[in-house]
């Protein structure tokens, strides 16, 4: 085909039926994309002029945003494998992360695009590298609920094993039995601190779990009794006795 010429309609045609369903070859690719580097392209040298550019830059409209994603919906990029190779062993920089993050800062989801999400992931289940890739995701600082770690030692205290073993003692010495009513128990009792454990902390200048742990003295049981947790709040809500 000789330079400047143009194919007639009936001649694309015949070479668009001709060409259905095959792929070129790397080789065939790659002399194809040398045919229109540099002074071979035929943009070599030209610039959009500003009106060009105005096109350009303006937004796309619904209907061809639509139409781009239908045409490319289900497809499979055809550079797919030179992608997954240039982003392995890659992670995004904080930077990256930062950036995206505070792109979608105040946005919300429609209610169209929850229902989709919703209908999307319907009968899928999480793998175990998934779900605990999650829970790390929503650990310490990273959880929305996270308060600057502002437990209390008392908390700590509270939720040890030692604590449990010291109060389970406690129940079974009493026999589960509210020792000031003589009511038994059904999973709804408390062990009282006959010194308030805070005097205990405060006494003993505790500072750490750790010297909680090694105190003998906040671990002995003749400092505890069986209640019944509705007389045990009620007592504290009476006296104002700190727990």
């Amino acid at each position: 085909m000789r330079k400047g010429s143009h194919q007639t309609p009936e001649a694309i045609e015949k070479n668009r039926i001709k060409h259905l369903g095959k792929k070129d070859s790397q080789t065939t690719k790659d002399k194809k994309r040398i045919s229109h580097e540099g002074e071979n392209n035929a943009f070599f040298g030209k610039h959009h002029t500003e009106e060009t550019l105005e096109l350009l830059r303006k937004p796309k409209s619904e209907t061809a945003k639509k139409n781009m994603s239908k045409s490319r919906k289900g497809k499979i990029p055809a550079n797919i494998e030179i992608l997954k190779h240039s982003r392995e062993g890659k992670t995004n920089s904080d930077f990256q992360k930062q950036r995206a993050k505070e792109s979608i800062t105040g946005l919300k989801r429609s209610d169209k695009t929850i229902e989709l999400n919703r209908i999307g992931h319907i009968g899928l289940t999480q793998s175990d590298e998934a779900r605990e890739k999650n829970r790390l995701a929503h650990m310490g600082d990273k959880n929305s609920s996270w308060k600057g770690g502002l437990k209390s030692l008392n908390e700590s205290i509270r939720g040890c094993a030692k604590y449990a073993e010291w109060r389970d003692a406690i129940y079974e010495r009493d026999n589960y039995t509210d020792v000031i009513t003589g009511e038994k128990g059904n999973g709804n009792l408390n062990a009282h601190h006959i010194t308030p454990l805070a005097e205990l902390i405060e006494k003993h200048h505790i500072t750490t779990l750790e010297e909680a742990i090694s105190c003998n003295e906040l671990w002995d049981i003749s400092n505890g009794i069986t209640m019944l947790e509705s007389n045990h709040i009620l007592y504290h809500a009476r006296t104002g006795r700190p727990e």
